[in-house]
């Protein structure tokens, strides 16, 4: 339902027939304060499983999960058919094909590479956790460029299906979805059709690809927020860059029925869709976290999906804490993050990175940021993870603005104390084996186990730092992996009781003890050099050793 209020079925066809006999043009990628329309295309809501026959129309996407239909119609007859559609005792509700647009904004190369996550406190954040593989983040967007080298290695692959080979191995009804999945109308309005091609033409998807995940400390280009997750590619927006709802509803279904925990939706329409709702409310009942762009007009209007209460509406700042986004109506917007020139990767063939700004690419610093909070405590559902990143976020507007407020939601995001609430329900329990070694040549290994006040275990991408006093840990650091974290400790050359500090971002610590046997005592017996007793002069038979007379002197044993 929409925040507050919902549209009774005939007061949605009669704005519609307006809508449709308003002029204008499409409203470009800053927002939309009049719906554009996928033309030929109409949305059928069903009251019970029905294939509508009897008007002679095609069904081009059934919708089963959300009992709906996407029908083709003349185009130019759009609200004729809407009209005969709702006298239908089988249909519950019928309603246009929006648009929804990518929600960026030029970029401004003023502003300092990569200050987003400088500013939310990205850094710290990493120093408890990096993302883990099995939280994905569906990116509905424009595809990405899978050449990069900067998201190399970073896509979600399906293990069911097989590349290439034109099956559809796993069974999910898409041949070759390795990476994802393409749905899409023509941009001079045919369709919709559908393929496996996920490589982005647009750039748009590769910048919010980029800020969610790129490569870290690999040497190059930037650094994503989350660089253990995986990016599941969803492909809805064309060049221009727009979508039709039809295609994002069909992308929402095929991104949660195939496993992302987090949906980024970095675009938006004007209009309100029951379609569209529901099929966010699918996504969200199967415990995904939607995070959607509020817009970039500045009009006052949020943007839908954002605007559904199941939806995490994010709007952008600048370096200083302004918004640059939508803002209302009433508590529309729940949370802000950084949105102003954000540097981040781009279309290889076009340099490979790029500075935005825009509403677009604030959501996926918030997506970014739930998937380190999932890395580390992965029972946390979905309202839990919002509700975690709304608790910790900066009320940057507190003396004009204090608590929560139509302009930044609940404040700015804030990665580092997100990070550190998650962490504080966890504790560290180490077992090291064996308990004793010998000096110099011993090693053992150390298993240290992270888990919630429940006994649940952590998951994979929280960072645990070793640190050891009469041993060596390699390596000192080390990521979980389905809550175990392992290192190997090397003994020195010194005997005596070893202390091992393992530490989760320096929040929670607990220690472990180590006996180092220290070498056992040697006894060197050396041949005399000389027969001569007499000798009075010191002869060196061995290092450290030396012969004074008939007596040795072995010092440095």
């Amino acid at each position: 339902m929409v925040r507050r209020s919902r549209r009774r079925n005939l007061l949605v066809v009669a704005m519609v027939l307006v809508l449709l006999a308003a002029p204008g043009s499409p409203p470009g990628a800053r927002g939309a304060s009049v719906p554009a329309l996928c033309p030929g295309s109409l949305l059928v809501g069903l009251r019970e499983e029905s294939r509508l026959e009897g008007w002679n129309l095609t069904p081009v996407r059934h919708l089963p999960a959300l009992l709906a239909v996407q029908m083709a119609v003349p185009r130019g007859q759009e609200a004729a058919w809407m009209a005969r559609l709702a006298r239908d005792p089988r249909v519950a509700y019928v309603e246009p094909d929006y648009v929804a647009f990518a929600v960026g904004a030029p970029d401004d190369p003023l502003w300092p590479q990569q200050w987003g996550p400088q500013r939310i406190g990205a850094d710290a954040a990493w120093g408890v956790a990096v993302g883990g593989a099995e939280t994905v983040v569906a990116l509905l967007d424009s595809g990405a460029d899978l050449t990069h080298p900067d998201l190399a290695g970073q896509f979600w692959t399906n293990a069911g299906e097989i590349s290439g080979n034109g099956l559809d191995d796993d069974g999910n009804g898409h041949a070759d979805d390795v990476h994802g999945w393409h749905f899409y109308h023509d941009v001079l309005g045919g369709g919709p059709y559908e393929d496996a091609v996920v490589q982005d033409d647009a750039g748009h998807g590769t910048h919010v690809a980029g800020i969610v995940a790129a490569l870290t400390a690999n040497g190059q280009g930037v650094a994503g927020l989350a660089r253990g997750t995986r990016l599941m590619l969803v492909r809805v927006i064309d060049p221009f860059p727009q979508a039709c709802y039809s295609d994002v509803i069909a992308g929402l279904l095929y991104a949660v029925d195939n496993g992302a925990r987090i949906i980024n939706l970095s675009l938006g329409g004007a209009a309100d869709s029951q379609a569209l709702h529901d099929a966010v409310r699918y996504a969200a009942g199967r415990g995904a976290l939607l995070v959607a762009a509020s817009g970039n007009a500045g009009d006052g209007g949020t943007l839908y999906p954002a605007r559904y209460e199941e939806v995490v509406a994010v709007n952008a700042t600048d370096q200083g804490e302004n918004p640059i986004g939508l803002w209302g109506p009433g508590d529309a917007i729940d949370l802000a993050a950084p949105g102003k020139a954000i540097r981040s990767t781009w279309l290889v063939g076009e340099d490979g990175y790029r500075s935005e700004t825009g509403t677009s690419y604030a959501v996926p610093h918030v997506a970014g940021v739930a998937a380190l909070a999932w890395s580390l405590r992965p029972v946390l559902a979905a309202p839990e993870v919002r509700a975690l990143l709304e608790a910790t976020a900066d009320d940057v507007n507190a003396p004009q603005y204090p608590g929560r407020d139509a302009f930044i939601g609940w404040g700015r995001l804030n990665a580092a104390r997100a990070l550190r609430l998650t962490a504080s329900e966890l504790s560290l329990v180490a077992e090291v084996h064996p308990f004793s070694i010998p000096a110099l040549t011993g090693t053992a290994g150390l298993t240290v186990t992270v888990t919630d006040r429940q006994g649940a275990l952590a998951g994979s991408g929280g960072v645990i730092s070793f640190t050891t006093e009469g041993v060596i840990a390699q390596p000192p650091f080390a990521l979980t992996v389905g809550g175990v974290a392992t290192t190997t400790l090397h003994a020195g050359a010194m005997g005596g009781m070893a202390v091992i500090t393992a530490s989760l971002g320096g929040l929670t610590h607990t220690v472990v003890t180590l006996t180092v046997e220290p070498p056992p005592r040697q006894v060197r017996y050396l041949p005399l050099a000389h027969k001569n007793k007499r000798a009075t002069v010191a002869r060196k038979s061995l290092p450290g050793c030396y012969l004074y007379g008939t007596r040795r002197s072995c010092p440095g044993l």
